[in-house]
């Protein structure tokens, strides 16, 4: 459910491309130098100043120069890739630029993200900014030349020859970034840096938060702290990320909503764990007593992945779901992974977006890569840090009466929530949509998932056998009467 984008309304291409864009590793290394930005007519390193030769260059479309680096020659690449926006291109320029495991097992729900933000959101589009972290990691800012529209692109390759891309993100933004957020000092931010992160806030809340009266109270108490001067102690850009998260979140009460710093040298020294595992799955295993067990650190859209997994444990007698680790995903996997658990039409969940005031539905699908397992007994491992898309899923069995809920309650963020640019170190968590649950028309936010059978989350996995062990036996003795 942290997926901004809404795959089903964009075009889908076949062939390799469809398992591309793997965007979870996206860590800066330890070796982050501080980013130089480029701008049309500069070179790299060299400050950022408005100027009228700017503009003229602006209106000239004058190409933006780019390093004769492993980033930079992998910027120029795509950039021409875009001009050309058709799916041989697209074949090319996988086989020559993308690294082999991201290209043959990335989530396949990843390219229509980046399709839909350029190319239908973003037609013809241009590259206006660069913004080069390290020689392995830019950020592109490309302009629409039909509507004239924003998006941002973050790449990333290899740090070893040939050094090849693995990593590519793509986020719509309302416009260039402020060039007096270009280069920050992490340690030592200014008055005027300040109200300028405020100022790009408020005018993201008002205009992306799901409620808009609650996101207009929330810009409205970060905007009335910086004029009362509570803000002006802050130096170090962690620390006011994080203030800002907690009175942003003192208002709307959304655990989804929070401000962060990204690529800055003080959040390259301590990047987050890479992931285990093959596209969020940990393990998929059959237990003693012959319970397949699903451990899922993250819902990705991963078909192979996901197949892989439940065929592994298809001939089980019971089925448990270890989520306790998870942040959540994306809701097409979780509908995918339910999918399986159903042989009726199921609608599992629906979110509602405040950008064209629609309605998103998601039911279960009727074809998937595999065995359909409608009547085993199914149990779901929860805790504390169970999140997002892994409480949907809980969530969505558990109000159709399909899976026992076994361990702690959850955390409690049901809001799809996208990430904005403040600036290239500076992002913002907002809750663009909410989650409503078909049957009990509402959703989980704030109070999390309450379990069937609470214990401690260390112990859920014990009780929880002992639990899948007895309705295994039922289920067995079921399937033998109905053979008889």
């Amino acid at each position: 459910m942290n997926d901004p984008a809404n795959p089903r309304h964009s075009p889908r291409l076949t062939g390799r491309f469809a398992q591309l864009f793997f965007a979870l590793l996206c860590v800066i290394g330890s070796g982050c130098m501080h980013p130089q930005p480029i701008r049309h007519g500069e070179k790299p390193g060299q400050k950022i100043e408005e100027s009228a030769t700017t503009a003229k260059a602006d209106q000239q479309e004058a190409p933006v120069p780019l390093p004769d680096n492993a980033v930079g020659r992998s910027a120029e690449a795509f950039v021409e890739f875009l001009k050309k926006a058709d799916e041989s291109a697209v074949e090319a320029f996988v086989s020559t630029h993308f690294e082999a495991e991201f290209r043959d097992h990335a989530p396949m729900n990843i390219h229509t993200l980046v399709l839909a933000s350029v190319w239908k959101k973003h037609p013809e589009p241009v590259l206006r900014q660069v913004f080069i972290r390290t020689d392995f990691s830019a950020e592109l800012y490309l302009q629409s030349s039909v509507d004239k529209s924003w998006t941002q692109i973050t790449l990333q390759v290899e740090s070893k020859s040939p050094h090849r891309i693995n990593s590519l993100r793509a986020r719509s933004i309302d416009g260039p970034p402020d060039p007096a957020l270009w280069e920050i000092d992490p340690e030592a931010l200014t008055d005027e840096q300040r109200r300028k992160i405020v100022a790009q806030i408020v005018a993201i809340m008002r205009k992306r938060y799901v409620d808009p009266e609650v996101g207009i109270s929330a810009g409205r108490y970060v905007e009335e702290a910086i004029e009362k001067g509570e803000y002006d102690n802050i130096l170090k850009l962690e620390i006011f990320a994080e203030r800002l998260t907690e009175d942003l979140r003192h208002v709307t009460k959304d655990r989804h909503v929070r401000v962060h710093p990204e690529g800055t040298p003080s959040s390259a020294l301590a990047p987050a764990p890479p992931p285990t595992g093959l596209n969020g799955l940990e393990e998929a295993t059959a237990l003693s007593g012959n319970i397949g067990y699903i451990n899922l650190r993250l819902f990705l859209m991963a078909r192979k992945t996901i197949a892989s997994a439940m065929k592994t444990i298809e001939n089980t007698d019971a089925i448990i779901f270890d989520v306790r680790k998870s942040p959540g995903g994306v809701p097409q996997s979780v509908q995918y992974w339910c999918s399986y658990l159903f042989d009726t039409k199921t609608h599992l969940n629906s979110l509602y977006w405040r950008e064209g005031d629609r309605t998103e539905e998601f039911w279960t699908l009727d074809e998937i890569d595999g065995k359909k397992r409608p009547h085993v007994p199914v149990f779901v491992l929860t805790s504390e840090s169970t999140f997002s898309g892994a409480e949907e899923f809980a969530y969505n069995l558990q109000t159709r009466e399909r899976a026992t809920i076994v361990g702690q309650s959850t955390g409690g963020g049901a809001n799809p929530a996208p990430k904005f640019s403040i600036s290239p170190h500076l992002t913002i968590r907002v809750s663009t949509g909410k989650a409503i649950n078909p049957v009990t028309q509402t959703n989980w936010e704030g109070v999390g998932v309450k379990p069937d059978v609470e214990v401690a989350a260390e112990r859920a996995l014990e009780k929880a056998l002992t639990l899948a062990k007895r309705a295994a036996k039922k289920y067995r003795e079921s399937k033998r009467h109905q053979s008889d």
